[in-house]
């Protein structure tokens, strides 16, 4: 996931004002872009002044860095990308989505980056794992389609199987694992209704009550056909 840093964590570490609390947190952040699970942006400000600050590791400072070399290449990202991350100083707890248009945004506040499981790779789950391995290709391909150019995709992937899906997202999702869950909808004909599998991960579209996850139930009917 792409995470932008929003100018509010910036102001806090200028200010003087971050707590022992916000510094581990944006470690951790920091941590998982060195690791290559997740990519850190922002405004050029934004990481400038977390880059000079003398509470931040060397570590930490040089992924902000490499951020900073990447903006002219990659700032168009936090534009065209289908989901992103926002990291925001806020008093709130838990991460939270809005959309821009059809764009989704995962506002995380900072101090939610508490653990080094919070930094793990987005989970792709699928009904096997030869269906996650064709995702990855078809995601891949995808943004290149789509002009993002080429963005290797760093995920853990999980497959349930049948009915058992909704079970296996269900657990990831109360461990605040950020997941992505695609399944057929299993439709008999266009207009019939939903497959068991896909029934079983149907309530998870939900942004408000599950903003980490997200769901795609793939357009086929069982005899093949594309719907409308």
């Amino acid at each position: 996931m792409l995470f932008q840093i929003n100018e509010s964590v910036a102001e806090k570490f200028s200010s003087g004002s971050a707590t022992a609390q916000d510094v581990e947190a944006i470690e951790y952040l920091l941590r998982g872009a060195a690791e290559g699970s997740h990519r850190v942006s922002g405004a050029r400000a934004v990481l400038r002044c977390l880059s000079g600050s003398n509470l931040l590791g060397h570590r930490a400072k040089k992924t902000l860095e490499r951020a900073l070399g990447r903006i002219a290449q990659e700032g168009h990202l936090t534009y065209r990308l289908k989901t992103i991350g926002e990291v925001v100083s806020t008093a709130a707890t838990d991460p939270s989505v809005r959309f821009s248009g059809t764009q989704r945004i995962i506002t995380f506040p900072l101090q939610w980056f508490d653990a080094s499981s919070r930094i793990r790779p987005v989970t792709l789950i699928g009904e096997n794992l030869s269906d996650v391995e064709i995702f990855r290709i078809i995601g891949e391909v995808g943004t290149l389609l789509d002009g993002c150019g080429y963005l290797p995709m760093a995920f853990t992937a999980s497959n349930g199987g049948g009915s058992t899906t909704g079970i296996v997202l269900d657990h990831l999702a109360s461990q605040n694992h950020v997941c992505l869950c695609i399944v057929d909808s299993d439709r008999l004909s266009p207009t019939s209704d939903l497959g068991t599998t896909a029934k079983g991960v149907a309530k998870f579209k939900n942004p408000i009550d599950y903003p980490l996850v997200g769901v795609c139930l793939a357009s086929t009917t069982l005899s093949g056909q594309r719907q409308p």
